[in-house]
């Protein structure tokens, strides 16, 4: 059995048995079992985040692809959208030059029939 002495601050005499120590000792274990468990908990945390930060990453990547994929196939469509209708555009505005051509022509000639009525016109009344 181990006793020792000891004074406090006030200069009392404490006693200080080898229970008391291995008490002490016992708490101590206690606190560090305690703060092993802890550290393991927090270690076994951090994987468990880690993995599931991972695999968030590994769902965004996927996502950005098919969304660059998705944009990649949008954008050829509008461009060949775009294309027919430039091109449509292109043959309805040579259509409607053609029928403008024709509407002239034919404006020329009505007023040269005009013309050449009202010249003959004049010709028989000059006859009379």
């Amino acid at each position: 059995r181990l006793d020792a002495a000891a004074s406090d601050s006030s200069g009392a005499s404490v006693q200080v048995t080898a229970e008391d120590a291995a008490a002490v000792a016992a708490r101590v274990r206690e606190v560090l079992e305690q703060a092993k468990e802890a550290v393991l908990q927090a270690e076994r945390q951090e994987a468990a985040l880690s993995t599931e930060a991972d695999a968030t990453a590994d769902i965004l990547r996927a996502q950005l692809v098919e969304a660059q994929r998705k944009l990649e196939a949008v954008t050829k469509e509008e461009g060949s959208r775009v294309a027919a209708l430039t091109a449509a555009l292109r043959t309805t505005t040579s259509r409607v030059e053609e029928l403008m051509e024709q509407a002239a022509s034919a404006q020329a000639e009505v007023l040269a029939a005009e013309k050449q009525a009202a010249q003959g016109e004049a010709a028989l009344r000059r006859q009379l």
